[in-house]
């Protein structure tokens, strides 16, 4: 982002997301990567995350912020809000895709869905430890 600000797009340009408790706190990922706001998009700092971000989510508690970018390999990375550095998750073999959307399962917290640009859609019961694929490029499996 070239200047502080929320900013629109007409080409699907960045992702946001808007913190579950505080709503002070916006995260946007942009082709410039990852930034959030703690004073209700006023100012954005750049998070500890590499890449061009691609989806941006917070967690129902609203401790980590995930998001998804790509850097010539597609990446999902959990970001605390906190203290703590991000953490990698590894993702199922995604070949010349990456994740466009990410979603949590407000019932099971350890349940997350990611969706594929190319439509494919994986979920995980165990916060991304492992994958189980659900549809491939549209098509359930």
């Amino acid at each position: 982002m070239k200047a502080p600000g929320l900013h629109y797009t007409l080409n699907d340009g960045f992702a946001l997301a808007l913190h579950p408790q505080d709503p002070a706190i916006v995260a946007v990922a942009t082709s410039e990567g990852l930034f959030v706001s703690r004073d209700h998009g006023e100012r954005f700092i750049k998070a500890n995350a590499d890449g061009e971000g691609l989806s941006v989510l917070f967690d129902l508690e609203g401790k980590y912020l995930w998001h998804s970018s790509f850097d010539g390999r597609p990446n999902l990375i959990r970001v605390p809000l906190g203290d703590g550095n991000p953490v990698q998750i590894s993702l199922p073999p995604l070949n010349d895709d990456a994740v466009a959307y990410i979603a949590q399962n407000p019932a099971r917290r350890l349940e997350f869905a990611i969706a594929t640009f190319e439509r494919s859609v994986y979920l995980t019961k165990d916060a991304g430890q492992s994958w189980h694929w659900i549809a491939d490029r549209g098509t359930a499996k």
